[in-house]
């Protein structure tokens, strides 16, 4: 008959503070550290300083919470939390590798660290979205009105034919964005970075893009009436056929932007660099163009 092995009584400590390290701390990791979005508030949630990390999330649009009646709430845990609390499990369930558990605590403890507490982005008309990482997000056709994405990373991201009116990009990372039809009246995009963004048949109208940078976008068919361009990098911009009627682009850089059959009536283009620009069959009625520099200019008055 075999003696029974005994466990000493620092070995059962141990097991016990692994255990509730099993069944408390890695819920809270994995609850904690999610990209979270509840249909019932309309709300997504990104951990703070995702800004450091490359995530590669797709997050449902808004118009999907506008209907949420039988839509399912969705949690897409960060991979890099997810392997550790598989590696934690794994080394929790061979008890020859009991050594494993402090350092693989002590590692997701700094990852939590790191990351800061869950922010949250109400994806709505007068949602504060402001100072987020939500590169490649999509919002086609989503109600962003009076909405506040200031200094937020939106990349890559897809706004077709959403609402944006007075909505606040201002110093927004929004390169490769697509707002291909999309309202945007009075919207604020002071200082933002569009650089080869697609905006074709977008509604700007009063929109403020002073000091934006928009260097090879695509604006064609857009309707710019009234906006404020002041000091904007718009070099080899579309403009084709866009609607630039008493628009502001004062010291604005058109260098080799195309703005042919383009209605600039009535436009301030003072201090303006226009060199090699294309402004064939371009309406340029009653604009000011004092001061412009119209080197290689084809179709400047």
């Amino acid at each position: 008959m075999k003696t029974p092995k005994t466990v000493s009584k620092p070995m059962i400590r141990m097991m016990t503070s692994s255990h509730i390290s099993i069944f408390i701390i890695v819920p809270l990791l994995i609850g904690r550290l999610s990209v979270e979005w509840t249909p019932e508030s309309g709300a997504y949630g990104v951990p703070a300083n995702a800004q450091r990390r490359e995530a590669g999330m797709r997050f449902a649009g808004q118009g999907d919470v506008s209907s949420a009646a039988g839509a399912e709430g969705r949690t897409q845990p960060l991979r890099r939390f997810q392997t550790i609390a598989i590696l934690l499990k794994e080394r929790t369930m061979n008890g020859r590798k009991w050594i494993a558990i402090p350092l693989i605590l002590i590692g997701a403890s700094a990852l939590a660290w790191e990351s800061g507490e869950l922010e949250v982005c109400h994806a709505q008309p007068g949602g504060d979205c402001s100072d987020m990482f939500l590169a490649r997000i999509d919002l086609r056709g989503a109600d962003l009105s009076n909405a506040s994405l200031a200094r937020s990373n939106l990349a890559s991201a897809s706004f077709q034919n959403a609402d944006l009116d007075g909505a606040d990009l201002s110093h927004a990372d929004l390169r490769s964005s697509n707002f291909a039809g999309a309202s945007m009246n009075a919207t604020v995009l002071q200082e933002a970075n569009l650089t080869a963004a697609t905006m074709r048949d977008a509604d700007l109208r009063r929109a403020d893009l002073e000091d934006v940078i928009m260097s090879g976008a695509n604006l064609r068919g857009a309707d710019l009436t009234g906006a404020k361009l002041l000091g904007a990098d718009l070099a080899m911009t579309k403009f084709e056929h866009a609607n630039l009627q008493y628009a502001d682009l004062r010291s604005a850089n058109l260098a080799g932007a195309t703005l042919s059959q383009a209605n600039l009536r009535g436009a301030t283009l003072t201090g303006a660099n226009l060199t090699n620009a294309d402004l064939r069959g371009a309406d340029t009625s009653l604009a000011n163009f004092l001061g412009a520099e119209t080197r290689g200019c084809r179709g400047c008055p």
